[in-house]
């Protein structure tokens, strides 16, 4: 949830675990306890770094904080730029992509993804790059080459290299709001 919201909100992958069974089975007016978030992300605010460009790295249901992070930003009028450089194993597992699209059209937001399983070819005017994230792609991701310059901080709610294979963000269905 962005900081302006009244109520909270939280999004997770869909699975057949016991806790993802009892959560869905949660009924209105249950009562829940929650802890504080494991990651803490905050972007400089825009008076102190009002030049400085915003670069997210986002996999899978991990996007889910950089949601609040452009919905805050959008509510308070932060005219900066936003790049997120987002991966997802195929384009229908994109948590958000409608919402995306929508932010992309009322700030100055840029989304490129990258889609780790699908191998088809790229067509000249797809916006998604078919492999992992690596040096290689991101330093030829337009967010990183037309904006940004060297020493440009890049902030991601968790390791690029996800826990298993060290490969990029696994992805899998979500479920939001």
């Amino acid at each position: 949830s962005a900081p302006h919201e009244e109520v909270i909100t939280f999004a997770f992958r869909l699975s057949n675990s016991p806790f993802k069974e009892g959560l869905m089975g949660l009924t209105v007016g249950t009562v829940v306890w929650l802890r504080n978030p494991q990651v803490e992300l905050e972007v400089p605010p825009p008076e102190e770094e009002p030049e400085t460009p915003i670069v997210m790295l986002a996999g899978g249901i991990g996007v889910t904080p950089f949601m609040s992070i452009l919905k805050h930003a959008a509510h308070v009028g932060d005219n900066r730029r936003y790049h997120m450089l987002y991966a997802n194993q195929t384009e229908p597992q994109i948590a958000y992509q409608d919402e995306l699209e929508e932010m992309k059209g009322g700030t100055n937001l840029s989304v490129q993804h990258f889609l780790t399983r699908d191998r088809r070819t790229r067509a000249p005017d797809d916006k998604m790059f078919r492999g992992y994230f690596t040096l290689a792609s991101l330093a030829a991701s337009p967010p990183l080459t037309s904006h940004t310059r060297p020493g440009v901080p890049v902030t991601s709610p968790q390791s690029a290299e996800p826990r298993s294979a060290r490969r990029s963000a696994l992805a899998q269905p979500f479920a939001h709001r």
